[in-house]
This record gives structure tokens, C-alpha cells and sequence, in this order.
């Protein structure tokens, strides 16, 4: 019984840190790009930042969303790439996309802030099915 009282007690205070971490966060007037998960420990705004990458720089060829059908035929999806590379990996094959194209790839020239960004957007991607 003491055990179950001591573990609310963590889920209530790890609660209040995070509505904390928040309204903190809110106090100093940061966007929704800056917001940095204090429960998952991922910068939510790189997430949002790799999608709007995503969506203008990769969309034309790739399914970069919820669709399991890429509009250029032979073109991973991203949910696909979520499931074949750790970010590491991912971010070394977009720096050889960015220099020379890559696997019939155009060369699409990004930075290392992007590649990061789309990075965390495609490893965010890994919860959905395979096609």
C-alpha cells in the first residue's frame, strides 16, 4: 500500500513538472518549434520543423505523412525510412543526397540543421504500419 502511494506521488510530480516545463516555456514566449518534451526527452520542434521540410523539399516524390503510396514510383516512404535507419544513418544518407544525389535522387541541397530536423521527423514516423 505504501509502495502505490509513493508511485502516485512520482506520476503526480512528474505531472507537475511537465505542466511546469510548459507554462515556463510559454512565460518566455517560445514557439511551438522550441518546445522540448520533458516526458519523451525530444525536441518536439524538430519534428515540426523535419515535417515542413518534408512537405516542401521531399513531398513531390516521397510520402512524407500517413500515406503509404509514394507519388514517385520506387521512392521509400518515410515511414519506410523510419524503420530501415537509426538517425545516425538517416542523417549520413541525406548528407550524400545533399552532395550527390543518392539511389536515382536529385541532389537536394540541405543543412545540417535540416537533415537533423528530418532526422527526428522520420524516426517520429516509426509507430506507423508498414504498406
Amino acid at each position: 500500500m505504501r509502495e502505490r502511494g509513493r508511485s502516485a506521488r512520482l506520476v503526480e510530480m512528474s505531472s507537475r513538472l511537465a505542466v511546469s516545463s510548459v507554462l515556463f516555456a510559454a512565460a518566455l514566449g517560445l514557439t511551438a518549434c522550441q518546445v522540448f518534451s520533458v516526458v519523451t526527452g525530444e525536441d518536439e520542434g524538430a519534428k515540426i520543423r523535419g515535417r515542413q521540410t518534408a512537405e516542401q523539399r521531399c513531398a513531390a516524390c516521397h510520402a512524407v505523412g500517413k500515406s503509404t503510396t509514394s507519388p514517385r514510383a520506387g521512392a521509400p516512404t518515410f515511414a519506410d525510412l523510419s524503420r530501415r535507419y537509426a538517425a545516425p544513418g538517416l542523417i549520413r544518407e541525406l548528407e550524400a543526397s545533399s552532395a550527390v544525389g543518392h539511389y536515382g535522387m536529385p541532389v537536394v541541397t540541405t543543412s545540417a540543421a535540416e537533415r537533423e530536423d528530418l532526422a527526428a521527423y522520420v524516426q517520429s514516423l516509426r509507430r506507423w504500419p508498414r504498406r
